[in-house]
């Protein structure tokens, strides 16, 4: 996935193939803002959800509509976001090798 390699450098995990797990904050391009995981793998990189249809229930995400998630890190006391992801609802979280 071209989108792998940006999501690992903004997490500052610097090989691909290094296990690591991080606390980030998705926004939408609605104004929602949620707490994830973001674990890296050997061979790809996936949010930590509960329950994908739990939370797009939750907060009124519907089939196909297209949302950004911004992965913000925490830098002093609050998160810094950019707009660099680009998710759909409809698809699965996992960035493959």
């Amino acid at each position: 996935c071209y989108a792998r390699p940006f999501v690992l450098e903004k997490l500052h995990v610097k090989d691909r193939d290094d296990i690591a797990e991080s606390t980030v904050y998705l926004k939408t391009k609605h104004g929602f803002i949620f707490k994830a995981r973001i674990y890296n793998e050997i061979d790809h990189t996936y949010f930590g959800c509960t329950s994908w249809k739990g939370l797009c229930k939750a907060r009124g995400f519907e089939e196909s509509m297209i949302i950004i998630f911004d992965i913000g890190i925490f830098q002093g006391t609050f998160p810094h976001f950019d707009q660099d992801i680009w998710v759909e609802i409809d698809m699965i979280p996992i960035f493959p090798p």
